[in-house]
């Protein structure tokens, strides 16, 4: 009888004992039970996720800890994914200029923010997208006097992904920005996304960039007498330009190669400066002593390359055997030397050639620019061919009609039009295989 009342005074007490601690661990705001959130068994992986790839995230414990109040991410973390040129050789900082570059991160927490260090001008500032949960973008405006930007509040208690888009191009400079790392708080805790596995890049000129394509402006405004509708960062956007809009219709990395005026040969009018080809291996497009662009490691699995408005552009005499042949000439000699050299560099990458959809037969007066450049793009590509060469495309973009964006630029419903084609042209043929 005694030995019974002691082994039912022990199991009262440990089973007080028990139900204490489970309060104690309730009051204290252990929201997260990390056995049932996340399996964090040695393979990382989550017996509860779907094979989804958009949920499929990399939760091993050594790279994405437990909720906790707040933490702040480096921009180095391993948690964040870049797309595009992207320089992290600095301590704190990851530095990038061209159009389109992107930062992905996925994470649990209330609110978040993020650093930059800015080299934007009061004419032109530059922009980036917001995107929480695959929503709406939101654009927010950087200013060299501002460091610290809100980019969500009050959300829920779930995994969450946020995307940053750049949206404008370098821009002598002055498109430069430091992303200098997030904050995040409200039981947070970071979560790598799951990588893409392919990867289309596009070189080009403004119309690669997204150059006034958020402007829709009809032929009699855009040609009326005094008519200015210039550029401004305001109303360019990498994220709705061609390239970008087709890498994501096709699930890949995307990235740019991109600057305004550009070309093969020649730069918009004759300007100066380095051409597509000569600065093709910078990562930051403006600086000729560059960090350069490590092409071993970052082959891309389909290459397009839009250039030849700006070869074609106003200022060359059209005469027979004027510098508008000669011109044409050098257009396709140094387009296949760009060509062997980027093969150099991607021996199995198919490269796609496009034209349009900006040039006309109908300016410059006399040139049949359009004409042109299609027999020339076709003769570069038979001259590559002959070599050895066979897997060089072209695409032909119809030329555009009203409405217009900034300077007669293709508007954001044209660059969908223009993704659409490469799309089918690439699943036609299973390039990205």
């Amino acid at each position: 009888m005694k030995q019974e009342i002691k082994f039912s005074v022990l199991f009262l007490f440990v089973f007080f004992i028990t139900t204490f601690s489970a309060c104690s661990n309730s009051d204290n705001g252990n929201l997260y039970d990390t056995d049932n959130v996340f399996d964090t068994s040695i393979d990382g992986t989550d017996s509860n996720q779907s094979n989804d790839s958009d949920t499929n995230y990399d939760i091993s414990t050594d790279n994405n800890p437990s909720p906790v109040e707040m933490i702040d991410i480096a921009p180095d973390d391993e948690s964040i994914m870049y797309e595009g040129r992207v320089d992290l050789s600095s301590e704190g900082k990851a530095v990038f200029a061209y159009p389109g570059i992107s930062i992905k991160l996925n994470f649990t927490g209330q609110d978040i923010s993020a650093k930059f260090t800015d080299n934007g001008s009061t004419q032109y500032p530059n922009y980036l997208y917001v995107i929480i949960d695959g929503g709406t973008p939101e654009k927010i405006q950087l200013s060299p006097a501002q460091e610290d930007y809100s980019l969500a509040t009050g959300l829920d208690d779930t995994t969450h992904t946020i995307e940053i888009a750049k949206l404008g191009e370098s821009s002598s400079g002055r498109g430069k920005i430091e992303f200098l790392g997030f904050h995040i708080e409200g039981y947070a805790s970071k979560l790598a996304p799951a990588p893409l596995t392919k990867t289309i890049e596009f070189a080009g000129d403004s119309i690669t960039c997204g150059y006034g394509n958020e402007e829709s402006i009809s032929y009699a405004d855009i040609s009326a007498p005094g008519a200015s509708y210039p550029y401004t960062t305001e109303y360019s956007n990498a994220y709705l330009a061609y390239g970008a809009v087709t890498a994501r219709a096709l699930n890949a990395n995307y990235r740019a190669v991109a600057y305004s005026g550009k070309g093969i040969t020649r730069n918009s009018g004759g300007s100066a400066g380095a051409t597509i080809p000569e600065l093709y291996l910078r990562t930051f497009p403006d600086e000729a002593d560059s960090i350069l662009y490590d092409v071993e490691s970052n082959k891309p699995d389909v290459l397009v390359i839009n250039l030849g408005t700006n070869d074609f552009s106003a200022g060359l005499d059209a005469t027979p055997g004027g510098t508008y042949d000669q011109m044409r000439e050098d257009y396709r000699n140094d387009y296949v030397t760009f060509l062997e050299t980027l093969r150099g560099y991607y021996p199995d990458t198919p490269f796609i050639l496009a034209i349009g959809p900006m040039i006309s037969d109908y300016y410059p007066a006399g040139w049949n620019a359009w004409t042109s450049i299609q027999a020339d793009i076709a003769a570069v590509i038979s001259t590559v061919s002959e070599g050895g060469d066979s897997n060089v495309y072209s695409v032909i973009f119809d030329p555009q009609t009203e409405p217009y964006g900034s300077d007669w630029h293709p508007t954001a419903a044209t660059h969908k039009t223009m993704s659409d084609k490469i799309v089918k042209f690439i699943n036609d043929n299973n390039l990205l295989q």
